[in-house]
């Protein structure tokens, strides 16, 4: 039975093969418009949220639920591109590359110290592993972590975007980033199996 605890657990294991399946659903049209993995960190949320009324039936239920997911923030994600490719506005694949960069520099920074075999994370994977951590806290504490450590802002443009005081946003910051340590600390040891299960899995 999967719960909000113990969701991270089930999803690191996951990140590998999901990754390619988006990738091949994207039309080849639209790559340069879509990234899987911003495709994925909807679905790594979206998961979290509905985690409550997911009920296994049998074998696979957990990657058929996932990929069930997959699939409608594809759909959303294309969509998005051809509004945009008609509009005339493209998504700069710099700003992916950044914001990947960042997830993965935030993961590096509140990783537990003990040795684990996150030290051999590439940066995709450690913007995935950040991706899930962040998809487990509550919204506001979310919302302030990724607005500080992955857009850069400052407290007080934070404290304005959130209706909040900077002490208040300061707090929410702290606790975020210390329950990202927990739940990071405890989960980051399952990729080591995921990677040899999922490493010879066919593109």
């Amino acid at each position: 039975m999967l719960d909000r605890e113990s969701l991270h657990r089930d999803l690191l294991p996951r990140v590998f093969g999901l990754r390619r399946y988006v990738h091949r659903q994207v039309p080849a049209r639209l790559r340069t418009m879509i990234s899987a993995d911003d495709v994925l960190q909807e679905v790594w949320l979206s998961a979290y949220r509905t985690v409550s009324s997911f009920r296994p039936d049998g074998p696979g239920a957990v990657d058929r639920w996932l990929e069930t997911i997959a699939n409608s923030k594809l759909v959303d994600a294309i969509r998005w591109a051809r509004r945009q490719k008609r509009g005339g506005d493209r998504l700069h694949i710099r700003d992916v590359q950044r914001r990947v960069s960042s997830l993965s520099n935030l993961f590096t920074r509140i990783k537990s110290p003990q040795k684990t075999p996150s030290s051999a994370f590439s940066t995709i994977e450690n913007a995935h592993a950040i991706s899930i951590a962040l998809s487990c806290l509550r919204e506001d504490r979310r919302r302030a972590v990724y607005l500080r450590h992955i857009e850069g802002r400052t407290q007080k443009e934070i404290a304005s975007d959130m209706a909040k005081t900077e002490a208040a946003v300061n707090s929410l910051v702290y606790q975020g980033l210390r329950e990202l340590r927990v739940i990071l600390g405890d989960a980051t040891k399952y990729f080591s199996d995921a990677q040899s299960v999922l490493g010879s899995a066919s593109d």
